[in-house]
């Protein structure tokens, strides 16, 4: 799908336009299930970004490495881009602020499938979005965190197994209230609307606003 902006969301492809009124949309959020290459490549599967043009995962994250416990932990965990990086995982989606390298450092590449915008009153620094993050395996349900210190660090176990299991983005649902805070429940899916990457805390926003998903929005 074509749209203004599009993202994979767990295993759907989203695309936000609110110009098209085709049955795939409901107020402006499209979706179509989310397509990858059949070959196997690592247990991370593939990221796919650019309208089809797919990566395996490991080229630019280490694998992780799971314990007997069932905890999974990925030492080098895929980032926006070289330098410094702080990050959260809200229901699925990995949320990073930061950005800055050393003086004399030039930034690499940025890693493709970040949604970024600047983060309102932090000049020169930036807030970034992943609503399709990496998991220890693409074919089970898992729930992840980060831990900061000696680096940024994703942990991650199966859903089923955390004592108590949160609602993610791509969640099958039936109404608004089975979703997480910030998302709605749209063609049975829990999908949040057009990302505007801006907001760390609420006080990033100003004007009674509240940052949901790294986006501003209007209070409940």
């Amino acid at each position: 799908m074509r749209g203004e902006l599009c993202s994979d969301v767990g295993s759907l492809h989203v695309c936000w336009d609110r110009t098209r009124t085709d049955p795939a949309c409901t107020r402006g959020v499209c979706v179509a299930r989310a397509t990858f290459p059949s070959v196997p490549i690592s247990p991370m599967g593939f990221r796919c970004v650019d309208g089809g043009r797919c990566i395996a995962r490991d080229q630019l994250a280490s694998r992780f490495v799971c314990g007997a416990d069932g905890t999974c932990r990925q030492r080098y965990p895929r980032l926006p881009t070289d330098g410094w990086w702080e990050c959260v995982d809200m229901s699925g989606v990995v949320m990073c602020h930061g950005g800055r390298v050393s003086a004399g450092t030039v930034a690499g590449e940025a890693d493709p499938g970040w949604i970024c915008g600047p983060r309102r009153g932090a000049e020169g620094e930036q807030l970034c979005l992943d609503f399709s993050p990496d998991m220890p395996s693409s074919d089970a349900d898992f729930q992840c965190l980060f831990e900061h210190e000696g680096g940024e660090q994703r942990v991650c176990r199966r859903r089923s197994t955390s004592p108590r299991p949160e609602s993610k983005l791509a969640d099958r649902c039936q109404a608004t209230t089975d979703c997480p805070d910030g998302s709605e429940c749209l063609r049975g899916h829990c999908l949040p609307p057009a990302p505007e990457p801006a907001c760390w805390f609420d006080r990033d926003c100003g004007n009674g606003a509240v940052c949901r998903f790294g986006s501003c929005r209007a209070p409940p």
